[in-house]
């Protein structure tokens, strides 16, 4: 994003709610918690995922399904 708001980039383009952002010391990367509902949205699950500040390189870092505020070690 430019400083005057313009040049906006979705990182994450699905319907998963994301939330608890955590950017990585070298600033390239942010991980953070993917939601999705289930079958019939009873109950979400949570997962860990990182994307490059580009939105390349999706992937998910965990897949139990109950994670979340992610955080990165120093």
């Amino acid at each position: 994003m430019n400083s005057d708001g313009s040049g906006l980039t979705q990182l994450t383009p699905d319907d998963a709610q994301d939330a608890d952002p955590a950017w990585s010391g070298d600033s390239n990367k942010i991980a953070f918690a993917k939601a999705y509902c289930n079958f019939y949205c009873y109950e979400y699950t949570s997962d860990i995922a990182i994307v490059g500040v580009d939105g390349t390189s999706s992937n998910f870092v965990t897949l139990n399904g109950s994670a979340s505020n992610p955080a990165w070690r120093p």
